[in-house]
């Protein structure tokens, strides 16, 4: 995987393969001749938007930090408990019984945000304040609005496990 190392990020990757498949698509269908009359011309079109719809979709299914802490902060203040855990990193020494035990604390932490939204009118939305990216750390600073009008900062640490960006407890 020599050639990951020129890009950034695995999202940037995955973008400019999709400019390279659009390109390409474009050049194939040949939508650039205009020779092409009804049917045809239609087909080739419907297939290029469905390509193009496609290519958007699969690019903003990159797990970015901003993105898994604002899930996981949704998550907290709508009480779901149970998605918490997939967020969360836990170290490979500590998982045969820390896993258990971070999903009873995420649990209880759920139903105190529910709460705390609920008493505040529910939850409106979830604003990024700040972002600061390392290599296989980031912290984001989120603003949680609620209906009432209040709001509330927090405060969000993630690691960068295989890949894939998990909250650090």
């Amino acid at each position: 995987m020599y050639f990951l190392r020129f890009f950034k990020t695995q999202k940037e990757l995955i973008l400019y393969a999709l400019y390279a498949s659009f390109y390409v698509s474009l050049v194939k269908i040949g939508i650039f001749n205009f020779k092409l009359k009804g049917a045809k011309m239609l087909k080739k079109f419907v297939t290029l938007i469905m390509g193009i719809t496609l290519g958007v979709f699969f690019v903003g299914c990159g797990s970015s930090p901003k993105d898994v802490a604002v899930s996981f902060m949704e998550d907290a203040y709508k009480g779901n408990g149970d998605k918490l855990i997939k967020y969360v990193y836990i170290p490979k020494k500590e998982e045969i019984g820390g896993k258990e035990l971070a999903e009873g604390k995420l649990k209880a932490a759920a139903q105190r945000a529910k709460e705390t939204a609920q008493e505040a009118g529910g939850l409106k939305n979830i604003e990024v304040v700040s972002e600061e990216i390392k290599e296989k750390s980031a912290h984001i600073e989120l603003r949680v609005h609620f209906k009432n009008g209040n709001h509330k900062v927090e405060n969000v640490r993630l690691v960068n496990d295989d890949g894939k960006w998990k909250i650090r407890l």
